[in-house]
């Protein structure tokens, strides 16, 4: 920091060099300071005032400075008494292990009941695949909104294309509404054998006879419905709202593709009914609630190996945190230092060509006035004086840069002993956190998996008791 800055300049030098010149020759013509006198003259002492103002203003400048300055390097010793104190604590990987351990066991119960979950569910799946000798993965069935969908397009575009076979007197809209109904009941029956015809996938006679009988019985529904409403739509179309007269049965183009129509729309909502929750009933939904527990078990699992590496990490971010503090208390007062070393030998500096200023002005006075005295007046003894200023300031910047000194070394010291302990910590830590996310809690785990499956066996036995 430049504390002389805009106060002392050229201007400054040059302005009282010529006020020097002209009041020596004037006072020097007139025999003045007289020759008995000890002490600098008005003047001189107007010089030396201008030097010494110089050294005042800027003392003020190196006043607020320290004022400053001063408090940062008292909080920083503060700062490294708490760090440091912070550092003797070391870690206690026992206090850790027993955190851990509680984190385990808040999970133990959650945990045991999840892999219960699974190995019941498994079970029954492992059941479910050997009665009916299912070898094959699930068929999943597409999601409900999206089968609803697609009946809901098969139903408007049967009712469109239909609409035309089943105008009269009502026109295209009361034929869309007729042949609307038609194909609702003609894709609704056909879902349902669809769906009855899965159960011949099942190991039981009960169940090859339910879908045999489905099939048997759904082939010839479907024809002889599509029949039926070929001949309505035929009655309809001739103004016969009456019994239907089986022998006029398909004897026109337009029953005959109405019929076929019906068939083609029949068989696909069949297949669409085949597959709507699967093509092996029960089968695909033990596999997903298989599959869900199991995801379920493995995000708690995930979670609490999260916990445990939280709780190391946040140890380590501690020990982290003090390193991080103690290098920027350390490096601060670095620049501190550097700061006042540095704004010290400017003040030095800047003081020292005041001073050799304010001399040549002085002596510059003293030796315009010798010359210019008359001969016979001699001059002044205190000519031959040593010309001094006051520059007591500069010691309370040692006083400042001593006790920066004192806290920097302090703080290197700090540094150098607790780095070395605190890398050992993270090294202790790293370790200990290696072996508890991977031997400890697999261990973990296991233990959790065996009461999950001993609890298993035992309500397998009471099931049988009872």
């Amino acid at each position: 920091m430049d504390f002389f800055s805009g106060i002392f300049t050229k201007n400054w030098h040059d302005k009282l060099i010529r006020q020097a010149k002209k009041f020596a020759a004037a006072e020097g013509k007139h025999g003045r300071p007289a020759p008995s006198s000890t002490s600098p003259d008005s003047h001189e002492i107007s010089f030396l005032t201008e030097g010494e103002s110089l050294i005042l203003r800027a003392n003020s400048k190196v006043t607020e400075f320290i004022k400053k300055t001063s408090p940062v390097v008292e909080e920083t010793k503060s700062k490294l008494e708490d760090i440091e104190g912070e550092a003797r604590k070391r870690m206690d990987l026992d206090a850790l292990a027993n955190k851990l351990h509680s984190i385990k066991n808040d999970n133990r119960t959650t945990l045991t009941n999840s892999h219960f979950k699974v190995i019941e569910i498994e079970g029954y799946l492992n059941s479910f695949k050997a009665t009916h000798d299912v070898k094959n993965s699930p068929d999943y069935p597409d999601d409900v909104i999206h089968f609803l969908s697609i009946v809901f397009i098969v139903l408007v575009f049967e009712g469109v294309l239909n609409a035309y076979f089943w105008k009269n007197e009502s026109g295209l809209k009361g034929g869309f509404l007729f042949a609307l109904g038609f194909a609702s009941v003609n894709i609704g029956f056909a879902m349902l054998i669809g769906m009855l015809v899965r159960y011949i996938h099942y190991n039981k006679s009960w169940a090859l006879i339910l879908s045999v009988c489905s099939l048997i019985f759904g082939v010839v529904g479907i024809i002889l419905l599509n029949v039926w409403i070929a001949t309505v739509r035929s009655m309809h179309h001739l103004n016969k709202i009456t019994t239907p007269d089986l022998g006029s049965v398909l004897n026109d183009f337009s029953s005959v593709l109405l019929f076929f129509v019906g068939l083609i729309f029949a068989l696909l909502a069949a297949y669409k009914g085949y597959y709507l929750f699967g093509s092996m009933p029960g089968y695909q939904k033990v596999t997903k609630d298989y599959e869900k527990v199991s995801q379920e078990t493995h995000l708690k699992e995930k979670k609490l190996k999260e916990d445990i590496d939280s709780a190391i990490s946040s140890e380590k971010n501690k020990i982290t945190k003090i390193l991080r503090d103690l290098t920027e208390a350390t490096k601060m007062l670095s620049r501190t230092r550097a700061d006042i070393r540095s704004s010290r030998e400017n003040f030095s500096a800047s003081a020292a060509e005041v001073f050799e200023s304010t001399k040549l002005i002085i002596k510059t006075y003293r030796e315009i006035n010798s010359k210019s005295r008359p001969s016979n007046i001699p001059t002044p003894v205190y000519f031959n004086d040593e010309i001094n200023l006051n520059y007591e300031i500069i010691s309370t910047f040692h006083e400042l840069e001593n006790s920066a000194i004192e806290v920097s070394e302090r703080s290197d010291q700090i540094l150098q002993n607790i780095t070395v302990s605190l890398n050992e910590d993270l090294s202790a830590l790293d370790a200990f956190k290696a072996n508890e996310l991977g031997p400890v809690v697999e261990k973990y785990i296991r233990e959790i998996k065996n009461d999950a499956n001993r609890r298993f066996i035992d309500s397998i036995a009471t099931f049988q008791k009872t």
